[in-house]
């Protein structure tokens, strides 16, 4: 019994000691106070001040950096790069910014192009490098020519789209075009060409050729009127031309041949007036009439089914008429060939009737 009292007056007095060291512990650390240098640290972020007792990992005053404007100390070039210091207002930590090339731009006034967009260009005066500014894309006209910077991919032809957008046609040419070989598309956009407009190339004196395609069905009013070097007409395999408006070849006076298809079911009034130099012309029987016969030498019938009465009457110049294969010709007028002194003979189509 006097053994169990000891030891547990041992236990308490264990108990108390360990009490009495821990009080005095806490006692000493509340009592501690930290001593921080005077020095700030810092990183790429932040500065702070540290502790300086044994409690390195204490800190205090931690705040991002204060960098300001910062200094340029090397100007970048159009051939090199520039630098910029910045300095913290607090720590003096320092930080540089790499300033990319700088080029002495001057700006074009004319606008650059191409099919889709339009923009002025910036050339550097010291390299040459070029950039891009106002960059936006074509705001077309009824024309299809660009409302602020007048491009036009139709190489130098003027299209029009008809209101159900649905097709196009020539309605002339651009006044900056100077090539006197004309040859037109048989589609523009994707769209067909049908038609060549009134007065499309009316007075162009420095055209001598003209393609058209035959997805053309009509060549308007004095659509070529005045083209007084125009010597040549051709036509794409299997046109499609039915009508030719009044004066449309009016004073094409260096025409020396014409080709009319032989689908042409209507010329206008004095289409080809006053082309006088037409030695060879082949024609559908429609045409016979329009040609002026005063040097013609050479007629191919290539299509129509009569020829009316003196339609080559004293055709004086006239050695040949033939008519093309196939020929569904049927009825020649009376006197068609009277006074045509100088054609020798004639082979007379078995389709001929009367």
């Amino acid at each position: 019994m006097r053994a169990r009292k000891l030891m547990t007056v041992a236990l308490l007095s264990i108990m108390i000691i360990c009490l009495v060291f821990v009080f005095v512990a806490c006692e000493q650390e509340e009592g501690h106070k930290h001593e921080y240098s005077a020095e700030w640290t810092y990183d790429e972020y932040s500065h702070w001040h540290k502790a300086t007792c044994e409690h390195t990992e204490e800190i205090k005053d931690k705040e991002e950096h204060s960098w300001g404007e910062g200094e340029t100390v090397e100007e970048p070039t159009h051939n090199k790069e520039g630098l910029k210091k910045y300095t913290c207002s607090i720590c003096s930590a320092v930080k540089e910014e790499i300033l990319p090339q700088k080029h002495n731009y001057e700006l074009k006034e004319e606008w650059e192009k191409d099919e889709n967009y339009h923009w002025h260009e910036l050339i550097c005066v010291d390299c040459g490098d070029k950039k891009k500014q106002d960059k936006s894309e074509h705001s077309w006209d009824s024309y299809d020519t660009c409302k602020k910077c007048n491009y036009d991919n139709s190489d130098g032809i003027k299209f029009k789209i008809n209101i159900e957008k649905t097709e196009y046609a020539v309605v002339g040419i651009k006044s900056d075009n100077r090539n006197s070989e004309i040859i037109i598309p048989s589609e523009y956009k994707g769209l067909p060409i049908t038609s060549i407009g009134d007065s499309a190339f009316s007075f162009c004196s420095s055209v001598t050729s003209i393609e058209i395609p035959s997805s053309v069905t009509s060549i308007g009013y004095r659509a070529f009127s005045g083209c007084s070097s125009l010597t040549s007409i051709t036509f794409g395999d299997n046109p499609q031309l039915i009508s030719i408006g009044d004066r449309a070849f009016y004073g094409c006076s260096s025409l020396t041949s014409i080709e009319i298809p032989s689908g042409v079911t209507s010329i206008g009034d004095i289409a080809f007036h006053d082309c006088n130099n037409i030695t060879t012309a082949t024609i559908p029987t429609t045409a016979i009439g329009y040609i002026p016969k005063s040097k013609l030498e050479t007629v191919i019938i290539n299509g129509g089914e009569s020829i009316r009465s003196s339609a080559f009457s004293s055709c004086s110049s006239l050695t040949s008429v033939t008519f093309g294969d196939n020929s569904q010709l049927e009825s020649i007028g009376n006197d068609a060939f009277y006074g045509c002194s100088s054609l020798i003979s004639i082979e007379i189509p078995s389709s001929v009737t009367s």
